[in-house]
């Protein structure tokens, strides 16, 4: 995907989820991100960062978070 879509991918893993940065610079089709968009448990993009077009962060939680007895995640 980083030749079609010229980007660059950040993962960090954190406590409770992971993430995945994808860092475009330029848009274009996400057909070839139809399975990884289906997978994500959330989805945020910011525009014009650090001289980036457009980023795209994906949330995949690793397990159920609760606070107080309530789930707040995923």
């Amino acid at each position: 995907m980083s030749g079609i879509y010229q980007l660059d991918v950040k993962i960090t893993e954190h406590i409770d989820h992971i993430s995945a940065d994808f860092y475009f610079y330029e848009g274009g089709s996400l057909r070839y991100f139809t399975e990884v968009l289906r997978l994500a448990d959330d989805i945020s993009f910011f525009a014009n960062v650090s001289g980036y077009d457009i980023i795209m962060s994906l949330d995949y939680y690793t397990h159920a978070v609760f606070v107080g007895g309530r789930q707040v995640h995923p």
